[in-house]
């Protein structure tokens, strides 16, 4: 016999509790909070993601993005400067493989036994 809704939900349920306490998630937590409190890291996290949106529409709309070479190095100068966004990035990268091997998992069980 299948497994019922409900208990479909308790086990989701106690499946994202398990990612939450994870120690991935709790250091992303906890850079994410240091990165908002500082105006510095907040700004530079925020120009990453917006960058990362125009290369991701430029690639969509079968472009190549470029920068200009002074633009990469500040950047580049301006992340070394900031471990706390560079250890976040890290640590997200990392957060977004555990939850994508949990997808992954889920799509395709391993047989029992």
């Amino acid at each position: 016999m299948g497994i019922g809704a409900e208990e479909l939900r308790e086990k989701t349920d106690e499946l994202a509790g398990m990612i939450r306490k994870h120690p991935l998630a709790r250091r992303h937590e906890r850079l994410l909070a240091e990165i908002n409190a500082d105006e510095s890291s907040c700004g530079l996290l925020h120009r990453l993601i917006n960058l990362g949106a125009m290369i991701d529409r430029t690639a969509r709309a079968g472009k190549e993005a470029g920068m200009d070479a002074d633009e990469k190095a500040e950047l580049e100068n301006s992340l070394k400067a900031n471990p706390n966004v560079q250890t976040y990035i890290e640590t997200r990268r990392e957060l977004v493989a555990l939850l994508a091997a949990v997808m992954e998992r889920v799509r395709n069980p391993e047989p029992a036994g």
